[in-house]
C-alpha cells in the first residue's frame, strides 16, 4: 500500500507540474506585434499623414484623396494626376543595401530611420532589422519642394511610421 501511495503522489505532482508549466502568464496571451502588423500601417498612412496641409507644402494643387493600395501601401492622387505613394516592407539593412544598385544616383539622407537615401522620385529608408519605408512623388519635378527639402519633408512621414508598433 505504501508503494501505491508513492505512485499516486508522484502522479499528482507530475500532473500539477505539467499544469503549472503549461499555463501561460496573462501577458503571454496578448498577440505580439509582427513585422506584417507594422507593414499593414502602410494601407492607412496616406489618410493619416498626407493631410491637405502636408500635401499643400509639396503640390501647387493639394486637392485630392487618399487610396489604399493593398495591405502595405497607399497613394494620394490629385485631380491633375500628381501623386504621392507610401509603401512599407519588412526588410532590413541588407535588403536596403542590395536595392541601392537599382536606384539612379541615390543620395544619402540624414535624420531618417537608421539609413536613408533620396531617390529620383522620393526617398527610401530602413529602421531596425525589418522595417523599410519608401515614399515617391510624381511628378518628381515642378513642385513647391524638390531635392533635399522634399526628401526631408517625406522623411518626416517615414520617421512617424517607424515609431508605430
Amino acid at each position: 500500500m505504501f508503494a501505491s501511495q508513492r505512485v499516486a503522489t508522484a502522479a499528482v505532482i507530475a500532473l500539477l507540474t505539467l499544469a503549472v508549466g503549461c499555463s501561460k502568464p496573462a501577458s503571454a496571451t496578448a498577440t505580439p506585434i509582427t513585422d506584417q502588423d507594422w507593414v499593414a500601417n502602410g494601407a492607412t498612412a496616406c489618410e493619416k499623414y498626407l493631410t491637405p496641409e502636408f500635401v499643400g507644402q509639396i503640390f501647387k494643387n493639394p486637392a485630392g484623396q487618399a487610396k489604399k493600395r493593398g495591405v502595405q501601401g497607399c497613394g494620394f492622387e490629385t485631380p491633375d494626376y500628381a501623386s504621392i505613394s507610401i509603401t512599407l516592407t519588412a526588410g532590413g539593412p541588407s535588403v536596403f543595401d542590395a536595392h541601392q544598385k537599382y536606384l539612379t544616383n541615390p543620395v544619402a539622407l540624414d535624420g531618417v530611420g537608421d539609413k536613408a537615401v533620396r531617390t529620383a522620385s522620393g526617398i527610401e529608408a530602413v529602421k531596425g532589422q525589418n522595417r523599410m519605408c519608401g515614399i515617391d512623388v510624381m511628378p518628381p519635378f515642378g513642385n513647391k519642394l524638390s531635392g533635399e527639402a522634399l526628401a526631408k519633408k517625406l522623411g518626416e512621414i517615414c520617421n512617424k511610421l517607424f515609431a508605430l508598433p
